[in-house]
């Protein structure tokens, strides 16, 4: 029963991921699969660092509302999230690289 659980978690996440933009799938698998920090994709995305952050955490939060039986546990801590997300579940698109804007 956990497993189907899991693959039942893990399908709702990918689905809300793949609702997300490119750019936003991108800040996922950077930050989360590929460990690099919001200062280094903000530099990499020619965005600001509190605008990676806050898109981040709305990610987050939106897939965390998304999974029925983790709102409550959830909401305060993202990590849970994170930690359940990996290259399985971000789509193909997002696992490419999408191209840096020129400085």
């Amino acid at each position: 029963m956990e497993e189907l659980e899991l693959a039942e978690r893990q399908r709702l996440m990918q689905r809300e991921i793949e609702s997300f933009s490119g750019a936003d799938q991108q800040i996922l698998v950077w930050s989360l699969v590929d460990g690099v920090s919001l200062v280094e994709i903000a530099a990499r995305l020619n965005m600001s660092h509190e605008a990676v952050r806050a898109r981040k955490s709305r990610m987050v939060k939106k897939i965390t509302r998304s999974l029925p039986d983790c709102h409550r546990r959830c909401h305060r801590n993202h990590n849970v999230i994170e930690r359940q997300m990996d290259a399985s579940v971000l789509p193909r698109r997002a696992r490419r690289e999408i191209p840096q804007r020129p400085t």
